[in-house]
């Protein structure tokens, strides 16, 4: 597989799944891993647990975006953890 063939290809569908413009291919699979995060959260920020937590700038990051796992990630997402009341040993 070509690096290229890999790249997300976007499409217009209609609600019966017709292509109506299509960039690309858009039959090509694709892992929305990362690109979905920010929707994932969505919940999190309409409930107003943000505010209620008191969610750092650093924080709203590590939630929605990638990240290599640092010591400083590690320790942003620590203190997120002591914020909302979940301990270490409840992760898998």
């Amino acid at each position: 597989v070509r690096a290229a063939d890999r790249v997300a290809s976007p499409a217009v569908i209609t609600k019966d799944d017709a292509v109506l413009h299509a960039w690309g291919n858009p039959d090509t699979a694709v892992f929305t891993r990362s690109a979905v995060k920010p929707f994932q959260l969505l919940p999190f920020f309409e409930r107003g647990l943000a505010d209620r937590y008191g969610v750092s700038q650093a924080e709203i990051a590590v939630l929605i975006a990638s990240h290599s796992g640092t010591p400083e990630h590690v320790a942003v997402v620590r203190g997120l953890m002591k914020k909302v009341g979940v301990d270490e040993a409840e992760l898998r």
